[in-house]
């Protein structure tokens, strides 16, 4: 049996002889349907209202006309996540590998002017650059800013991580690790500034600096690196299936929540095509993210709450996917799967993983439902883990074919300065950007697809990211009920920006309840 096996049967087992309950449920994004799901099952009566036409929230899928995708959202999963996994499993969906960056060094680093494959850096862009001894060895440039973590993580007790992942009280370490920023903490370990350049151009981490550190430690601890994987046919399919698990008339879309009142019972006030309505339930479950929550008119609530929802960071993202009439990157250069990291605008570009062949063991393994996590732990962190293996096509076919780059993913102010403008702008600065990698780009795009998660009505950002003492000041009043509310998303879970989090975080809410 599974950890979220486990975990279900116990909620099940304290749900057993308690009354049905009505929940309100408020977007049907990963956590909302979740939440759905599991209080449907237990024999509860749900009512899910979801102000967009689609679900699934941050996980969006675009689809081009003649049928290839790539994700404006979510797009991977780890091998540890393991409450996404199993969701994967019980929706029957598929799996395949997702080629990260650094695990495919045929990929290219285009700093400073270099352009460069990632396999030869070391020769080609570091002894330009003025690093420490040490620093020059480093295969990949992650693996510099690794060493420093994993020396912090190593030297965390049990009571250390417990605190970090809110399991137990605090701790000295955990405070430290709470209060300090990502930045602060590499300029006291990384000596030259060209090192600490090059770390943060060849992650895109340079415009997050000012995030805590602890977000980075959880990561080396809960182990997000390689291997990771994706949903074949398109990360959506996963929210779309858990949907048609429920009740027809569960959802109810295009409706717009426009006022929330605490107390018992709770109150909504919605906003559909129909006119305004007022909705009532003794259990309110809500996860919109609480940049929503700042449009919303919010009576009764405490100021904590209040205060948890103003100032909770949230980390501004845009994707912009570039669709081209044949993956020139595959024939010409040898590039299946993987990452190229810029300093410019772009900052990463990903190239897909469906033509990427696999060891044969590997791709066995796929095969079998996952279970568990490896009886070898994964390696560490997902910004810091690399491959020396060569990746190689599958299908000659497919790479005489078209594909979808994605031609940019970026976080921070890069976002918000491509973000602010117009998509067909904004699409032509990307290809610019990435020519400094590709030169023959633009003869091969001819139609392209962006999200500005900042732009986006019923996101307002695009995930959850703490800055230094976020933790101690606002997650225990971000997750705590509020009088007959309970709250749930991936910023109400330590698995921010993930999947997970949000699944982990309805499974918590969905306990709180059915345990009254």
């Amino acid at each position: 049996m599974t950890r979220i096996e486990r975990l279900l049967a116990d909620i099940a087992t304290r749900d057993q002889g308690k009354p049905r309950k009505q929940v309100l449920i408020l977007g049907a994004g990963i956590s909302g349907l979740v939440a759905g799901y599991e209080l449907t099952n237990l024999g509860h009566t749900v009512k899910i209202v979801e102000g967009n036409k689609r679900v699934g929230g941050r996980a969006m899928t675009h689809r081009f006309s003649d049928g290839q995708y790539h994700e404006l959202g979510a797009m991977r999963i780890p091998a540890t996540h393991d409450a996404t996994h199993h969701y994967v499993n019980k929706m029957s969906l598929k799996l395949r590998r997702f080629i990260t960056g650094h695990e495919n060094l045929q990929a290219y680093y285009y700093i400073r002017g270099v352009r460069t494959r990632i396999k030869d850096a070391p020769k080609n862009l570091f002894q330009t650059l003025s690093l420490a001894p040490n620093d020059y060895s480093a295969p990949v440039a992650p693996v510099i800013m690794s060493k420093h973590l994993d020396d912090l993580s190593d030297s965390l007790t049990d009571a250390d991580i417990d605190g970090l992942f809110a399991r137990g009280p605090s701790t000295p370490s955990t405070e430290m690790i709470d209060k300090q920023s990502l930045g602060e903490f590499l300029e006291t370990r990384v000596k030259r500034r060209d090192t600490l350049e090059l770390i943060g151009t060849t992650t895109g981490l340079e415009v997050l600096w000012d995030t805590s550190l602890s977000m980075f430690i959880r990561e080396e601890i809960a182990r997000t690196g390689k291997p990771l994987y994706e949903i074949e046919g398109g990360t959506d399919l996963l929210p779309i299936a858990i949907a048609s698990k429920l009740p027809a008339g569960t959802i109810q879309r295009e409706t717009e929540v426009i006022e929330i009142e605490a107390g018992i019972p709770g109150k909504v006030r919605v906003r559909s095509n129909s006119g305004t309505d007022r909705l009532e339930s003794d259990f309110i479950i809500c996860t919109l993210p609480f940049p929503i929550l700042r449009r919303i008119q919010l009576t009764n609530f405490g100021h904590r709450k209040l205060r948890a929802i103003r100032n909770l960071n949230y980390a501004s993202s845009t994707k912009v996917l570039l669709h081209c009439k044949q993956r020139f990157w595959e024939l010409h250069e040898g590039i299946y799967g993987g990452a190229s990291f810029s300093d410019a605008i772009s900052r990463s570009t990903y190239y897909p993983s469906d033509n990427a062949q696999l060891p044969a063991d590997e791709a066995t393994r796929l095969l079998t439902p996952f279970r568990r996590i490896e009886p070898e732990p994964p390696p560490r962190g997902i910004h810091t883990t690399f491959s020396l293996e060569p990746t190689v096509g599958a299908s000659a076919e497919m790479s005489n074919g078209p594909g979808v780059l994605v031609g940019s993913y970026n976080w921070g102010r890069d976002a918000r300065l491509l973000g602010g403008l117009h998509p067909d702008a904004r699409a032509e600065c990307v290809i610019d950007a990435v020519s400094n990698i590709h030169p023959q780009l633009s003869r091969y795009v001819n139609d392209h697809c962006s999200m500005f998660w900042d732009d986006n009505q019923w996101a307002g950002a695009a995930f959850s990211f703490f800055r230094p003492n976020d933790m101690k000041e606002y997650y225990a009043d971000a997750i705590r009920p509020e009088a007959g509310i309970y709250f749930a998303g991936e910023h109400c879970s330590m698995d921010q920006a993930w999947m997970q989090g949000a699944a982990l975080s309805a499974l918590r809410v969905v306990d709180e309840i059915v345990s009254l």
